[in-house]
Order: structure tokens, then C-alpha cells, then sequence
């Protein structure tokens, strides 16, 4: 029962993106993915205008699944790097104190 309403929910929020086109279902693809770019790269803080220029560009150099894959690969990389990883915690238990009657004044 619970993945019916998760192919539901990933039916309709597909056909958000997906809309019918006058020259068929490939320009229809076409501008679904632009749009899913566009969409991606607004999240990610960029304007609407750049994010559409961005998005052209990077989708006129596709022309196969697997360079799709690849941009798609690059455009999460490039705005969502990875996390930095966690600092150091071995001399966590280490105080370094400074008050008067340390150092050069004492």
C-alpha cells in the first residue's frame, strides 16, 4: 500500500513537469529536464535569468543519457559540494587559558 501513493505522488509530481508540447514528447522531455535545471539552480541561489542561461547551455552539450547523467553529476558537485569533514576531536579535552600573570606580563 505504501508505495502505491509513492508511485502516485512520483506520477503526479512528474506530469507537473512534464507538459504537453505541440512538437511531441520529445521537446516535451526536453523542456521538463530545462526546467528541472532551471528549477535546481534557482534553489541553489542563482538567479532566474542566469539559471535559465546556465541551463541552456549546459543541456545544448547533452546529448545523451549518459552525458545527462554526467551534467547532472557536475551541477551537484559544483552547487552542493560535499559537507567539510568534522574537525579534529583528539585534543578536544585541551584548554589553552590566558589571563593575567601568564605570558609576557608575568
Amino acid at each position: 500500500p505504501g508505495s502505491d501513493t509513492d508511485d502516485d505522488e512520483l506520477r503526479r509530481l512528474l506530469l507537473e513537469f512534464v507538459e504537453p508540447h505541440a512538437d511531441g514528447w520529445e521537446a516535451a522531455l526536453a523542456a521538463a529536464q530545462h526546467k528541472a535545471v532551471v528549477q535546481f539552480l534557482t534553489s541553489c541561489g542563482r538567479t532566474n535569468a542566469d539559471a535559465k542561461r546556465v541551463a541552456s547551455a549546459r543541456l545544448q552539450s547533452c546529448s545523451t543519457t549518459e552525458a545527462r547523467r554526467a551534467m547532472w553529476d557536475t551541477l551537484g558537485s559544483e552547487y552542493c559540494p560535499p559537507a567539510p569533514a568534522p574537525p579534529d576531536r583528539s585534543s578536544a579535552g585541551k584548554v589553552l587559558v590566558i589571563s593575567p600573570g601568564f605570558g609576557i606580563m608575568a
